[in-house]
């Protein structure tokens, strides 16, 4: 059980720090270079993204890639 929390608080802080890297963007941010940021996967990423775009659709945001 300890592991799945891990995992999902490591993933709620993934998001968080993903979001807040879009916010300050001056542009576009290239998938390889948010995943260096993230020191994560291009796979985790674009994961991230989609759960992100579905979350703003229901808030009438939209993230533009």
């Amino acid at each position: 059980m300890e592991t799945s929390d891990s995992t999902q608080n490591e993933t709620v802080n993934l998001t968080a720090l993903l979001e807040s890297i879009l916010f300050v963007a001056s542009g576009p941010v290239s998938m390889y270079r948010l995943a260096n940021a993230l020191e994560t996967t291009q796979a985790v990423v674009k994961s991230l993204l989609d759960s992100l775009e579905s979350e703003y659709t229901t808030r009438g945001l939209r993230l533009q890639w």
